[in-house]
């Protein structure tokens, strides 16, 4: 999500920044969702009949997948708009809301 912010400061120079953090998380949230879905589905069955060794590796894996999808769609935004817009865009005018 970070990428498309940054992509996306260059491209829409007078959007407000929470526009703009809204516009990127909608732009990636498929892939995102699709890529943490295809990945929990696939370690599913290692965690529920993959045996004592794989077993716990498993389980700590999907709930990385889980933290990890959750953090990257709800943590990131509100980071970037503690960091502000003047550390975002700089020498930009844009304007602040």
């Amino acid at each position: 999500m970070y990428d498309r912010v940054r992509e996306n400061l260059r491209k829409y120079k007078t959007m407000t920044l929470r526009d703009l953090i809204d516009l990127s998380i909608n732009e990636t949230l498929n892939r995102t969702l699709g890529t943490s879905g295809t990945v929990f589905l696939a370690a599913l069955p290692l965690a529920l009949f993959g045996g004592s060794a794989l077993s716990g590796f498993a389980w700590i894996m999907l709930f990385g997948i889980v933290v990890g999808t959750s953090s990257s769609i709800f943590i990131a935004a509100p980071i970037l708009l503690f960091l502000g817009e003047k550390r975002l865009r700089r020498g930009s005018t844009a304007p602040k809301k």
